[in-house]
């Protein structure tokens, strides 16, 4: 009584002379850190336009009470105007008021879309933000001349060009 037993193995074996497999391997590696540069760069540019969002509400809530302001302002010559008896001042006076109440009427507007955008970008349903006021946030008082070349180094965006480069490198050598 006797067994056999077959096991075929087969192995290829490719010598990489000219650097073929070896270039294959790097512009692989290029390419993951092009994808990982340009994730970055997105998360970056999302986190960049959420902030100017903000300041952009920021600012037109300013816009909007400066223009209530004015209308104010607005609504007492207009009385006094009629107090006065001017027809002509009345209905220039008037017409002035009427286009500062049609401007409030735009910021509003313009202040809920921009909340609305703003909260598409924060992944949540359209709702009122609440914020500070402008006058409320600190800026820097001094700002510093030049960029560092290790802070240039660092931009997902420049990054990305350098692996690109470097991708195309290993394909055509």
């Amino acid at each position: 009584l006797t067994k056999s037993y077959n096991l075929a193995v087969s192995a290829d074996w490719e010598i990489d002379i000219f650097g073929r497999v070896t270039n294959a391997k790097r512009e692989a590696k290029a390419v993951l850190e092009q994808s990982e540069a340009y994730r970055q760069a997105v998360q970056t540019q999302l986190v960049a336009t959420i902030a100017n969002s903000y300041y952009t509400l920021l600012m037109l809530d300013e816009q909007l009470e400066i223009s209530r302001r004015t209308a104010e302002n607005w609504s007492e010559n207009l009385r006094v105007m009629k107090a006065l008896k001017t027809d002509m001042a009345v209905a220039q006076t008037e017409a002035s008021k009427l286009s500062v109440d049609a401007s409030l009427l735009s910021i509003e507007r313009q202040i809920t879309e921009t909340e609305n955008a703003l909260c598409a970008l924060l992944g949540s349903t359209p709702e009122t933000i609440s914020r500070s006021t402008l006058k409320q946030q600190k800026f820097p008082d001094t700002l510093s001349v030049g960029i560092p070349l290790q802070l240039l180094h660092r931009r997902p965006d420049v990054r990305q060009s350098e692996a690109a480069l470097a991708a195309a490198f290993y394909v055509t050598n």
